[in-house]
C-alpha cells in the first residue's frame, strides 16, 4: 500500500529532505570553517602599540625614543617565532585611519585627530600562527610599549559562531536522520 500510507511516506521523503539538507549545511558549515581559519590564521599578525605623548598608560611617560625601538627590534628579531617585522609611523597610521573612514573627514584646521595623535606601532607577522605566546611575553613588558593587540582576540566571536552554526546544523541533521530511519522501520514493520 503506497496509496494507503501517502502520508506517511510523504512525511519519510520530507523528514529525509529536511535531514540531508541540513547535513549537507553542517557539511559546508565545517568546509567553510576551515578555510576561514587557513585565511585568517595565515594572516594573523600581532601589533604591538609604542607610547606616545599622552598615552592613557601609566607605564609611559613619553614617547617613544629611538632606543627603546631599537631594544623592541633586537627582542622581536631574536625571537624564534617571528617571520618579518616592520614599523609604522604615525603619518602611516593616520592614512590608515582616513582610509577606514570617511578620507574627507580628517582633512581641514578643525580635524578631531592628527597624525601626532596617532602611536606608532610594531606589526608582527609569525612563523605559525598556533605559536604566537613567547613574543607576546616577550614585548609586553618593554620600555616603550603601551599595548599589544592579538588578531586572534578580534576573530575569536567569528570562530566561535562558525562552529556553534555547524555544530548545531550536524545535530539536527543526526536528529532528523534518526527520525526519519524510525519512519521507515516503522513503515516497514
Amino acid at each position: 500500500g503506497l496509496r494507503r500510507n501517502i502520508s506517511m511516506h510523504l512525511a519519510v521523503v520530507l523528514t529525509l529532505f529536511v535531514s540531508l539538507t541540513l547535513v549537507g549545511m553542517g557539511v559546508l558549515l565545517n568546509q567553510q570553517a576551515a578555510k576561514a581559519a587557513e585565511h585568517w590564521g595565515s594572516e594573523l599578525q600581532i601589533t604591538v602599540w609604542l607610547c606616545k605623548d599622552r598615552d592613557q598608560n601609566a607605564a609611559c611617560v613619553g614617547e617613544v625614543t629611538d632606543a627603546q625601538k631599537q631594544a623592541i627590534a633586537k627582542v622581536v628579531e631574536e625571537n624564534p617565532e617571528v617571520a618579518a617585522y616592520h614599523f609604522e609611523t604615525k603619518e602611516e597610521a593616520f592614512e590608515k585611519l582616513k582610509d577606514t573612514y570617511a578620507p574627507g573627514k580628517f582633512d581641514g584646521p578643525n580635524s578631531v585627530i592628527t597624525a601626532e595623535d596617532m602611536p606608532e606601532s610594531l606589526w608582527i607577522e609569525l612563523k605559525d600562527p598556533e605559536q604566537f605566546e613567547g613574543i607576546t611575553s616577550a614585548v609586553v613588558g618593554l620600555d616603550g610599549v603601551s599595548g599589544i593587540r592579538d588578531a586572534r582576540d578580534t576573530l575569536k566571536p567569528i570562530y566561535g559562531t562558525i562552529d556553534a552554526l555547524k555544530w548545531g546544523a550536524l545535530a539536527t541533521a543526526l536528529f532528523l536522520v534518526v527520525a526519519a530511519l524510525l519512519l521507515v522501520a516503522n513503515t516497514i514493520r
